[in-house]
């Protein structure tokens, strides 16, 4: 009777501890989400940013700061090889050639930086399969926990019935 007492409680810390871990890689996935939603919404700024969950807000500042750097680095290096090969419209006023300009280098550094947020997306969908994977190994071990501890627990009910009364 006492071993299947002490399993009980065994299988019921198991059973809570199986729980928490679920609860975690759902708190996990669903930071991670966010983040994916406000990375696809537009360029990430330090308001964007700010609206992450801290558990990802790290990783997006950097991100953010990287993004920005490489895509401005791109788009210098487009831009000059754009330039050189003559393929800047010429003609127009100055102020016109210096908004067809600041146009281009726009664009150039908007592609850049679509680029690096599709293989930022790419990363963040093969963590959400990875935590869903384990949520799912999670999900089973408990559901083998739980038909374990209903048996035990009808074991102790019956070994209590059986027991003997005392007046």
């Amino acid at each position: 009777m006492f071993l299947l007492l002490y399993r009980q409680m065994s299988l019921i810390r198991q059973r809570n501890s199986l729980q928490k871990q679920l609860m975690d890689e759902k708190q996990k996935l669903y930071d991670i989400q966010s983040y994916a939603a406000t990375l696809g919404q537009s360029r990430l700024t330090p308001a964007s940013i700010a609206s992450l969950p801290g558990s990802v807000f790290g990783d997006g500042f950097r991100f953010m700061n990287m993004s920005n750097q490489i895509a401005l680095q791109s788009a210098t290096q487009k831009f000059s090889i754009f330039e050189q090969a003559g393929m800047m419209p010429q003609g127009g006023t100055p102020a016109q050639t210096q908004q067809m300009r600041r146009y281009y280098f726009n664009c150039f550094a908007e592609q850049a930086f679509q680029q690096i947020r599709k293989a930022k997306e790419i990363e963040l969908n093969k963590m959400e399969k990875e935590i869903d994977l384990r949520s799912a190994r999670i999900e089973q071990r408990l559901q083998a926990v739980n038909a374990e501890l209903e048996s035990v627990k009808g074991a102790v009910e019956q070994r209590s019935q059986e027991a003997p009364k005392y007046a």
